[in-house]
């Protein structure tokens, strides 16, 4: 250059802001935000960093894939199922199909005495097809739920293999079910409800959820309520 040229440069991290300079030996303006740079000989160079996690909020590790199935890849080789509905229901409940879709006509259980459990309602058939080396790590159980009434608690949300209920008792038995459909989840990703689950039995069509509830209450009632399930779905988490 024929005389010096104004260059005031202030370095934050590394953003280097530029003004006052039209050229420095002849390199094009530097444009923030571009990945390329161009060097001081006016030579456009790539940046060898792409942009990393933390621009987008994750890290390597909270950078979560889905395969083609759908499942969640939670920690290297370990994944989430999607949440599979049950297709089959038994038990001393009415309109029984109704808990198997939400569309808002639920299986249902007319109260005629309180503080007694209901029936079972049991919910099967999850068409689960893990790999028969999988490593079962948690269950988690989403009951789509209603009561007509106040005072409808859970008496019994257990696991099922065939006719036997396997596990603990995930009953929440101080929340009352509320007076329109709401999803109660129960057990979480490494939450196992106290039993070894294992790909034979969670891959069978026997394999499920039962449900059963009571209206728990000292006071009096002008009517006993009704209490409705319109839909039951279950994820696994596993490790391969």
């Amino acid at each position: 250059m024929s005389r010096p040229a104004l260059v005031s440069c202030i370095l934050l991290g590394t953003v280097v802001l530029i003004a006052g300079c039209n050229e420095i030996s002849g390199a094009s303006d530097f444009r923030f935000g571009d990945r390329k740079k161009t060097d001081i000989a006016g030579n456009d160079t790539v940046d060898a960093s792409s942009p990393d996690d933390s621009s987008r909020g994750l890290s390597s590790e909270q950078d979560a894939s889905t395969d083609d199935a759908g499942s969640v890849d939670v920690e290297g080789g370990c994944k989430t199922t999607p949440f599979m509905r049950g297709r089959a229901s038994t038990g001393s409940w009415d309109s029984l199909p109704g808990a198997l879709s939400s569309d808002g006509q639920g299986a249902t259980y007319k109260f005629t005495v309180k503080n007694v459990a209901s029936p079972p309602l049991k919910v099967t058939d999850f068409g689960f097809d893990l790999p028969a080396t999988a490593q079962i790590k948690g269950v988690i159980v989403r009951i789509l739920r209603s009561a007509s009434t106040r005072y409808v608690k859970d008496s019994t949300i257990q696991l099922l293999d065939g006719d036997t209920e396997i596990g603990n008792n995930q009953g929440a038995s101080s929340l009352e079910w509320p007076t329109a459909f709401q999803t109660k989840s129960y057990g979480d990703e490494h939450d196992l409800w106290g039993t070894n689950l294992t790909p034979a039995v969670a891959n069978a069509s026997t394999f499920g959820i039962t449900i059963s509830c009571g209206v728990f209450t000292f006071g009096s009632l002008t009517s006993l309520p009704v209490a409705s399930v319109d839909e039951v779905s279950i994820a696994l988490s596993y490790c391969d």
